[in-house]
């Protein structure tokens, strides 16, 4: 295992399907209801509003949602290397690329929620989930990662929701952290991305597309040998699936 003394994180402002749920969808203890959408005026993490957003162009918000998932990447593969450089476990499922609804993340966006015609959420988020296997005691490796998060200037809290230390820790760019012990002997790295205005459903529909257009031309970067059993791929950080190309579905 590879541990560098100190780790630098650095934070890039965020610029930048299946819909099956995966081990790091929000939490009940994540996922708050919020009040349906009244107008705002409120930006998000990238300086756009509300109605900006579901003005644009699918294609433009397509693009920028693409520039957020990217960003989350950059984000957390660092904080892999910190841990480890080794092999990690991905979730099991391809939903990594597919936008979750911002509402369920917590009232990030004032006012945010539902669309008015009911179609889906006007705003989404990103997230990662890995899993790793220390030689050393999951206890020790969880508290000296949360104390070099500290040192690097994060914010970090600690709960027990399931018996077991979990770490949450808030960066200046709006990503959220959860580090805690997955399988007994594994410890679980998420990260969250912002929350970013925008048609979620709308999204979530074409990157699907894209990914199985994708998958059924086997793309080159998109394919990852899985265990038969439980769907998983070992991938190292860095590694990743590319966010589908807009082109891969070819336009009328």
């Amino acid at each position: 295992m590879n541990r560098p003394a100190r780790v630098t994180i650095a934070l890039t402002a965020a610029l930048l399907c299946g819909l099956a749920s995966s081990a790091c969808s929000p939490t009940k203890e994540d996922q708050v209801t919020a009040a349906p959408q009244q107008g705002s005026g409120i930006k998000d993490r990238s300086g756009s509003t509300r109605a900006q957003a579901l003005a644009r162009p699918l294609a433009e918000n397509y693009a920028l949602a693409g520039e957020h998932y990217d960003a989350l990447n950059a984000v957390f593969t660092p904080l892999q290397k910190a841990i480890s450089s080794g092999a990690w476990r991905d979730s099991g499922t391809e939903s990594e690329v597919a936008p979750g609804q911002g509402f369920t993340r917590g009232p990030e966006l004032e006012g945010d929620g539902k669309l008015e015609d009911s179609t889906g959420a006007d705003s989404y988020y990103f997230s990662v989930y890995r899993t790793f296997t220390p030689q050393e005691p999951v206890k020790e490796l969880l508290e000296r990662t949360a104390e070099e998060w500290r040192q690097n200037g994060l914010q970090v809290s600690s709960d027990d929701p399931l018996g077991s230390v979990r770490y949450t820790a808030t960066t200046t760019d709006g990503y959220t952290l959860h580090l805690d012990e997955g399988q007994p002997g594994t410890i679980a790295l998420t990260a969250y991305s912002p929350v970013y205005w925008g048609p979620q459903r709308e999204l979530l529909r074409s990157i699907a597309a894209r990914r199985d257009a994708e998958d059924a031309a086997k793309t080159p970067g998109t394919q990852f040998e899985r265990d038969p059993k439980t769907k998983q791929a070992i991938l190292k950080p860095g590694q990743f699936r590319p966010f589908p190309a807009w082109d891969a579905v070819p336009q009328s």
